[in-house]
C-alpha cells in the first residue's frame, strides 16, 4: 500500500510539474478531480462494503495517455479498503475507440494483484463496448465486459436549452442510462463454483441510471443509481461467498461531486 501511495504521488507530481511547462493550449495536461458518496461499494456484482462508500478519483490525460489514482473508504470500518492505480492508453479513428491500460490493485487485507486489459468501443447508437481484463497475478484469469449506453440530453427533453440566456456557463444536464455483462474466465478473484473451482460463466449482470448537474464552471454534481444481480448459477455461488450479507444482488446508489481542469 505505502509503494502504492509512493508512486502514485511522484506520477501526479511529474504530470503537474509537466503540465506548468507546456506553452501550447493543445499540449495541456487535462483531469478531473472527484468524490463519490456511495451506499455500498460494488465490484463486479461483489458487495464489498457493509455501509457507506466514500470513493475520491483523481484522473490526468495527455494525448491520449491517462492516469487514474482511485480509493475506498469503508464509513463503517473508517478505514482505506483499496487503492487502484490505472495507466492507460486510447486512441480513436472515425468511430472506433481503443483502449489498453494496466490496473494495480492495492487491499487492505488481502493480497494485492494487477490487471492488464484492452478495450474496443463504438460511436454508434447504444454505444457498444467489449472490454477484456486478465489479471496475471493473484487472479490468474480474465474477464470480458460487454456493456452499452445512451445520454440523453434532459434540457432538449423538456424543451429548455439555458436556464439563464446571460450565462457563459452551459448548464446541460445530461441523462446516461447503461447496462452490462460480465463473464468470468477462470479468474480466481471473482470466487468458486459450488465445487469450489475456479470456473467460466457468465458472471455480473448491472443496470444503471445516473445524472450530470453543472453546478458552476467545471463543478458538477452526479446522482446515481444501480441494480447488481448475478448471471449465473455459478456466479451466484462465487459472489454470495465474498459479499457482505451474502447478497448475489444489491441495489445501490450514491451522488458525485467533480471538478475538471
Amino acid at each position: 500500500m505505502r509503494f502504492l501511495k509512493v508512486l502514485v504521488l511522484t506520477v501526479f507530481t511529474l504530470f503537474s510539474v509537466f503540465q506548468m511547462n507546456l506553452n501550447a493550449e493543445e499540449d495541456k495536461v487535462s483531469g478531473s478531480a472527484s468524490v463519490d458518496i456511495m451506499s455500498n461499494y460494488v465490484w463486479r456484482g461483489q458487495k464489498l462494503s457493509d455501509e457507506v462508500a466514500y470513493q475520491p478519483s483523481l484522473d490526468l490525460s495527455y494525448k491520449g495517455f491517462g492516469m487514474n489514482i482511485w480509493m475506498n473508504y469503508d464509513d463503517k470500518t473508517k478505514e482505506e479498503s483499496e487503492t487502484d492505480l490505472t495507466l492507460s492508453y486510447s486512441y480513436s479513428y472515425k468511430f472506433i475507440g481503443l483502449e489498453v491500460g494496466y490496473i494495480h490493485y492495492s487491499l487492505d487485507g488481502v493480497e494485492d494483484t494487477q490487471e492488464v486489459y484492452g478495450g474496443v468501443s463504438l460511436d454508434v447508437p447504444l454505444n457498444p463496448s467489449v472490454t477484456y481484463y486478465y489479471d496475471y497475478d493473484v487472479g490468474d484469469g480474465g474477464y470480458l465486459l460487454l456493456a452499452i449506453g445512451e445520454s440523453f440530453s434532459v434540457n432538449k427533453m423538456l424543451g429548455k436549452i439555458n436556464m439563464d440566456p446571460t450565462s457563459t456557463i452551459k448548464r446541460e444536464i445530461t441523462l446516461n442510462l447503461g447496462a452490462s455483462a460480465g463473464i468470468n474466465l477462470d479468474n480466481e478473484v471473482l470466487g468458486s463454483d459450488s465445487n469450489g473451482k475456479k470456473f467460466t460463466d457468465f458472471y455480473d449482470g448491472n443496470i444503471n441510471a445516473s445524472l450530470d448537474i453543472p453546478i458552476i464552471d467545471k463543478i458538477s454534481v452526479s446522482p446515481m443509481i444501480a441494480y447488481s444481480f448475478a448471471l449465473s448459477n455459478d456466479a451466484e455461488t462465487a459472489i454470495e461467498a465474498v459479499s457482505f450479507d451474502n447478497d448475489e444482488e444489491v441495489l445501490y446508489g450514491g451522488i458525485g461531486f467533480s471538478f475538471s481542469f
